[in-house]
């Protein structure tokens, strides 16, 4: 049989390892609310990351499918400007012939001039109200430039050879004006995305570094968590044990005798309920439960 003494002392350590069980917690919730809301942290950025992750991904597809186009659009350009540059070389000998042949046959004026003031006198001689002796001079004018004309016939082939080729390198060189922008435009855009490119590597990497630290706390708190557990557990324990052996030697907590009336008055609560539904008698007793029940 355990003195008083001796009882007193072993509650007032009970009371102690409650006090330090309810400290315990505090810190276990507390630590929970730390690891729970890093790790919160940490799946945020991670999906910060992921984001940014896949525009770099997109950011490389178009940087490789822009420098795709860049290179077709360089070879065209490079081709028309070969082109040109034969068409250039083609018109330079055939002006050399032409000027060969002008100076052959005394030719001053080009066909296509010639052939201008044909039309020009034939549209004033059907157009204008002229005086006999002023159509007599157009038309022997007219007659002249017509045999000059004539004359020139393989002049005129080269000339509209030359006419053809410039022509060509007219509408070569606006093509190549096209490409020259399609490039520059292509070079802007592939620009614009490298810099995306290079600022979304730089922002996973900065991203990376707080998912690190977050996780980081969140496996400090989980250790820390883990420590203090085994610590409350240690404690609860030592506190169990120590109300055992209250028990054992006959001394009832208060705690525990609340705790075993509540379960008493809970069975005859349940045994009234029974008689109620027997529509049996119920005695004095049966009635004060009943009436606490309510």
């Amino acid at each position: 049989m355990l003195e008083q003494s001796e009882i007193k002392k072993i509650l007032i350590e009970v009371e102690e390892l409650k006090s330090q069980l309810k400290l315990k917690k505090q810190e276990l919730n507390r630590l929970n609310s730390i690891k729970e809301g890093c790790f919160k942290k940490k799946k945020e950025v991670s999906a910060q990351i992921s984001a940014k992750i896949n525009e770099l991904r997109s950011s490389k597809s178009k940087v490789t499918s822009l420098s795709k186009e860049v290179k077709t659009l360089k070879e065209e350009k490079f081709q028309v400007s070969d082109k040109i540059g034969k068409l250039v070389t083609d018109i330079k000998k055939l002006k050399q012939e032409y000027n060969s042949l002008c100076s052959k046959y005394g030719i001053t004026d080009n066909p296509s001039f010639i052939k201008k003031k044909i039309e020009k006198l034939e549209y004033a001689l059907e157009t204008s109200a002229i005086g006999f002796d002023q159509e007599k001079r157009l038309n022997l004018e007219l007659k002249k430039l017509k045999k000059s004309y004539a004359q020139m016939a393989d002049v005129n082939k080269i000339w509209k050879v030359i006419e053809d080729k410039e022509k060509q390198i007219a509408e070569l060189k606006g093509l190549k004006s096209g490409t020259v922008s399609k490039l520059k435009n292509g070079a802007s855009h592939k620009h614009n995305l490298s810099e995306d490119f290079i600022s979304n590597s730089q922002e996973i990497m900065d991203l990376r570094k707080i998912e690190s630290e977050h996780y980081k706390k969140f496996i400090e708190a989980k250790e820390e968590f883990k420590v203090k557990n085994e610590e409350l557990k240690e404690i609860l324990a030592k506190k169990n044990e120590l109300v055992v052996f209250l028990s054992e030697n006959n001394v009832v907590l208060k705690e525990m005798q609340k705790k075993k009336q509540e379960q008493e008055m809970k069975a005859k609560k349940e045994e009234v309920n029974e008689k109620l539904k027997k529509n049996e008698k119920l005695t004095t007793e049966d009635l004060l439960i009943f009436q606490r029940a309510l």
